[in-house]
């Protein structure tokens, strides 16, 4: 299989997995939203680095690898580089720091990012990530 081959196989990955946050959302499920945006990310951000032929990191967020091939992708795609990193950033952070154990009972604490109108940005960048 080519760099080409598995880029386009991780991009369908992404892409087929976008509907599933929808139904997410829909049954209140906001921890596994943002681990499935969290993967949708990632591979649609692993697929960019095999259509360069850089190998990914076996890492979850691959921004910052991104970012350092900047001068490797098309002018069009460099512009929404740093928007990917950012995104991809901050939803391993959250991702990382879910639960909060408090008097014995576990708590997801960053539910709120996306609830109200939140969601509609986050939904927003995972899509645009995705492209």
């Amino acid at each position: 299989m080519t760099h080409a081959d598995l880029a386009a196989s991780y991009l369908r990955s992404a892409r087929r997995r976008l509907p599933t946050l929808d139904l997410l959302l829909a049954s209140e499920g906001y921890n596994d939203v943002v681990r499935g945006a969290q993967d949708i990310v990632e591979l649609a951000g692993k697929a960019m680095l095999r259509a360069i032929g850089s190998d990914p990191p076996h890492v979850h967020d691959v921004g910052e690898r991104l970012l350092a091939h900047l001068e490797r992708f098309a002018p069009e795609v460099r512009a929404d580089l740093p928007r990917l990193a950012q995104v991809s950033r901050q939803l391993n952070s959250t991702a990382n720091s879910d639960f909060e154990v408090c008097g014995g009972h576990c708590f997801w604490r960053r539910w709120s990012l996306f609830t109200g109108r939140r969601r509609g940005r986050w939904l927003g960048n995972v899509v645009a990530v995705v492209g």
